[in-house]
């Protein structure tokens, strides 16, 4: 067994994905260690006991079909076991787990209930000579209904989706919500920002899928017309518009356009260079931050593919062109009326100081 004197820092990580394991030892130190719970485990007794403590708090209240009865973990010395550390740490776990999954054959290893942003796992952490359970903290479940909602035009959505019905701005809604969907099921950061900026870009017309495409498109989702949309105003003698944005013009649209512009380039990093909040040159929070901004912006497209469709709108060009700059431009923009349009509450949000909470 590891002597734990060795360190005065550990953390645990419970990992699933191999039926029995050795000791291993991971790296040149070797850097890490991958265990398994034995009869007498010596000094790391109480490390397997607060483990299988921290899956009960993370809601496991069996967790034999993950460890098939015995606990498994990835050990690993620290120097600094701060929120930010643990967090670190998981990262640097997840890279040795897949460089082991490299090693052994059919191995598929893996944390469990590892949450990027929150950058907690089912695990524990040891120092001052006590191992300490890890747990999910505080979670959002959701809201409690009393009543069932009323039908409305997302039953005939769902139909139409039933019945392969829908119209082609239908069809890319539907993309968009699938995307969408998946970056709220996943607990990975980048492939939070990922999904939800790829749902944003099926909602985009065939030939504008690209950077020009974003930028000419998406500032206008919080008031921040392109100077195409001002162009086209200008040419249509379009006074009402015109109007509006000199009373309501968003005092945050260089903030925006630029934080566009920025999240088009980590895109293009993530799906063309592979980067990820660990490896990316970007600050992990500042990715962060992009990750709720993306999220903001495609909860907010959805909601007006929805409002397009049960106003008759069938095409993904007439929802650019038309409805959208007369729907959000407009006193019946109901964003507007909440104070919440302009998106003022994230893209202030100082990203360096912590975490973002899940808001819209």
């Amino acid at each position: 067994m590891i002597d734990l004197r060795k360190s005065q820092k550990w953390v645990a990580f419970a990992i699933t994905g191999v039926m029995t394991i050795p000791p291993i030892g991971l790296g040149m130190g070797p850097d890490l260690y991958i265990l398994q719970e034995q009869e007498d485990c010596g000094s790391l007794g109480n490390c397997f006991k607060s483990v299988s403590l921290s899956y009960k708090s993370f809601g496991v209240s069996d967790p034999t079909p993950l460890t098939l009865g015995r606990v498994k973990i990835i050990l690993i010395p620290m120097k600094d076991v701060s929120a930010y550390g643990i967090k670190v740490s998981l990262m640097v776990a997840d890279l040795a787990l897949s460089v082991f999954n490299k090693k052994v054959p059919f191995a598929k290893t893996r944390l469990i209930e590892w949450h990027r942003r929150d950058g907690v796992a089912v695990g524990s952490v040891y120092e001052n000579g006590t191992w300490k359970a890890l747990d999910p903290g505080k979670r959002i479940y959701g809201p409690g209904l009393i009543r069932a909602p009323e039908q409305d035009f997302w039953d005939l959505f769902l139909n139409k989706a039933l019945t392969q019905t829908l119209s082609p701005l239908g069809n890319a809604l539907h993309k968009c919500m699938e995307w969408h969907k998946e970056s709220g099921r996943t607990a990975n950061v980048t492939h939070q920002f990922a999904f939800s900026w790829i749902g944003m870009e099926s909602m985009l017309p065939a030939t504008e899928k690209s950077q020009a495409g974003a930028g000419k498109r998406f500032p206008i989702l919080i008031g921040v017309p392109s100077k195409y949309y001002g162009s086209k105003f200008r040419k249509e003698n379009n006074l009402k518009l015109q109007d509006f944005l000199t009373g309501f013009g968003n005092p945050y649209a260089g903030e925006w356009k630029d934080a566009i512009a920025n999240m088009y380039n980590f895109r293009c990093e993530v799906l063309h260079e592979g980067g990820t909040d660990f490896t990316s040159d970007i600050d992990a929070s500042k990715i962060d931050w992009y990750a709720k901004l993306a999220e903001f912006l495609c909860d907010r497209l959805i909601s007006l593919g929805g409002l397009a469709l049960s106003s008759g709108v069938d095409n993904v060009d007439d929802f650019w062109e038309t409805f959208i700059p007369n729907y959000l431009l407009s006193v019946h923009n109901h964003w507007l009326t909440s104070g919440v349009f302009f998106g003022d509450h994230l893209i202030n949000f100082q990203w360096k100081d912590g975490l973002l909470p899940n808001f819209f």
